[in-house]
């Protein structure tokens, strides 16, 4: 028996039947629409992937430097109170930190209350304290140190507030050191000074965030302008304390050295506290977006890191070519959306590396102060004073240092940020147009 044949009319073509294909307008949409969402969550998925893959390769990176990825590690095993320096030093912190506040109080000026004579004399006090003198020489005696609050999140604002006080006790302790150069007691001044940046150094890479290290590059920094100061004020001092003052300034060099550590710890402060600076943090499907973002400052702050071992001169083009491409990237309208933290805690990197080049750039400035000071001749040619070679080169352009005659004294300098010779017009902080380096010492009685 044959098979019915199905019924066509005339003009019609037979058409396969299609069972998941509904006949209804709204239907076909809503097949496309479904479609489209498959497709789309399949992609963010794949993304997702990609992203996360992306991101922990820019994390294998830290290998290279042999870093761990997590606080505790980097830091080290805990430190007992009675044996952490950070206590002492703290105390006699909080102590300088109360007499300066009690000064900015009457100060009826501007700028730095211990200009004000008064303030000037009532460090007499201070020099006279039997606790705050303990406290440093116990700080001093202790080579351990653990911080007390670098844990405690958020990092940045915690840390602040925190080492202030040590900002304000290396000013003080400047003022003393001053104080006696003026009295004649210049050996007492120096070793308070030394002192001073001895103990900031065995900290340096124990609170390695960029706002530990600016803080403690001002502490040093104030210190060599004490000594370059002292230095001045007469003849040559014992020998062995120019060893010291030679030896101390000579370690300060080593700075770069932290540059790795300063950058792990930074990778893992911004990629854990993102959703504090990025919108894009606190919204869990925009994951990819954000770990797109952490892999990008994870790949910029190894770039960074790797510069650790190069002078600044040598090291310039790569990091100047690394800020272009940040700010190229602020300037997109698009691109920056997708890398706001990028944006926010990348561009003070570049800073932080000239910051600590200046440190280099002053102690190498000491070195060759405490040379002459040596030999009491502040005219002796640089390559006479029997320094290392590389203690004379200007890190900024890799010349060397400059030397500077003035009516009122020598001048040694380094061209500073601007990267141009301003003709010895040293300045402080950071300022574009100004050299890096140490003058004359002013008038004794003032600031």
């Amino acid at each position: 028996m044959n098979a019915i044949e199905p019924h066509v009319e005339e003009g019609e073509q037979a058409r396969p039947r299609r069972r998941f294909w509904p006949r209804t307008l709204a239907g076909k949409a809503g097949v496309v629409a479904l479609g489209c969402f498959v497709l789309l969550v399949g992609m963010y998925i794949a993304a997702g992937h990609y992203a996360a893959k992306r991101l922990e390769e820019a994390w294998a990176l830290s290998d290279e430097f042999g870093l761990p990825r997590d606080f505790q590690s980097l830091l080290g095993p805990a430190v007992a109170a009675d044996k952490n320096l950070a206590v002492p030093l703290d105390q006699a912190a909080a102590k300088a930190f109360g007499f300066i506040g009690g000064e900015r109080a009457k100060w009826k000026g501007t700028g730095d209350p211990l200009d004000d004579p008064p303030a000037f004399a009532a460090l007499e006090g201070l020099i006279k304290d039997a606790e705050y003198n303990a406290q440093l020489a116990e700080a001093d005696a202790r080579k351990e140190y653990h911080s007390p609050v670098v844990e405690v999140r958020p990092y940045n604002s915690t840390l602040m507030p925190y080492l202030q006080p040590r900002r304000e006790l290396a000013l003080v302790e400047r003022a003393i050191a001053r104080r006696l150069a003026d009295q004649g007691k210049r050996e007492d001044a120096v070793r308070r000074l030394l002192r001073m940046t001895r103990v900031t150094r065995r900290w340096e890479d124990r609170e390695p965030f960029m706002v530990a290290a600016l803080v403690n590059m001002a502490i040093r920094l104030f210190a060599m302008e004490g000594l370059n100061d002292a230095l001045r004020r007469g003849g040559p001092l014992p020998g062995a304390l120019h060893d010291d003052i030679e030896r101390e300034t000579a370690a300060c060099e080593t700075i770069l050295r932290l540059v790795p550590r300063m950058g792990q710890f930074e990778k893992i402060a911004c990629t854990g506290d993102y959703e504090a600076f990025s919108p894009l943090g606190a919204t869990p499907l925009l994951r990819p977006l954000v770990d797109n973002d952490r892999t990008y400052m994870l790949h910029y702050m190894h770039r960074w890191a790797k510069t650790w071992d190069t002078p600044l001169y040598e090291a310039r083009p790569e990091l100047e070519a690394m800020e272009q491409e940040i700010r190229g990237i602020a300037g997109d309208r698009v691109r920056r959306l997708m890398y706001l933290g990028s944006i926010f805690n990348l561009p003070a990197t570049m800073q932080i590396r000239f910051r600590l080049d200046r440190l280099i750039a002053e102690a190498r400035c000491l070195r060759i102060v405490n040379a002459m000071a040596r030999r009491t001749d502040f005219k002796a040619p640089i390559d006479s004073l029997g320094l290392p070679k590389e203690c004379v080169v200007d890190p900024f352009d890799g010349k060397p240092m400059r030397v500077k005659q003035t009516p009122k004294g020598l001048v040694v300098y380094s061209i500073g940020l601007d990267f141009k010779d301003d003709g010895g017009k040293v300045g402080t902080g950071t300022v574009v147009g100004v050299d890096f380096g140490f003058g004359p010492p002013l008038e004794a009685g003032k600031k």
